[in-house]
């Protein structure tokens, strides 16, 4: 099974988006077989235009799990920056040629206690 996650903060960026998003990747990492690969796209770390963290662009936390990030312009971290970085990012996402091509399984859970 190919699982995308699209999430605008991730690790190591500072934002409860990121904390929430790591928690949720972590329990998820236990239930994923052999053949199942896990694609988390998201930003660079920008949250606070004053935290500055040397991501890498794509990094592979092991042979099914890999995380691509996705620079964004430099901002001030005020409303209209974010309204900004949200849409560039959307822009950026629609527009990744590898994203048309590629087939991803969504699998809904009905019952949260299977996975956690």
């Amino acid at each position: 099974m190919k699982i995308l996650i699209l999430t605008f903060y991730y690790m190591p960026d500072l934002s409860a988006g990121s904390f929430r998003m790591k928690a949720f990747v972590d329990q998820l990492i236990p239930h994923l077989k052999d053949e199942d690969t896990l694609e988390i796209i998201t930003t660079m770390p920008n949250r606070y235009h004053t935290h500055i963290n040397n991501a890498q662009s794509t990094e592979n936390l092991s042979h099914n799990i890999t995380i691509k990030r996705i620079t964004l312009p430099r901002h001030k971290s005020g409303m209209l920056d974010q309204a900004f970085a949200f849409f560039f990012i959307f822009w950026v996402l629609f527009n990744i040629p590898e994203a048309k091509s590629m087939i991803y399984c969504l699998r809904l859970l009905h019952d949260y206690s299977q996975v956690f």
